[in-house]
């Protein structure tokens, strides 16, 4: 397993729960948050698309 990358996966577990708590809250927002945290969520989730350790080659041990 490739370490140096698991704050890739952190980072889309970390967005999940982003998503799921403005779920849940957005009823009580009022619109204009609603526009705003729904503009940031959109992009957000462009950003992390493939956004994941298991995309990326693995890298061989440096020779010692």
């Amino acid at each position: 397993m490739d370490m140096s990358n698991n704050y890739k996966d952190a980072a889309q577990d970390d967005f999940r729960r982003v998503k799921e708590c403005f779920e849940q809250k957005r009823e009580q927002m009022p619109e204009k948050a609603k526009l705003h945290y729904k503009a940031k969520i959109a992009a957000l989730e462009t950003v992390l698309a493939g956004y994941t350790h298991k995309d990326q080659p693995v890298h061989a041990a440096p020779k010692i």
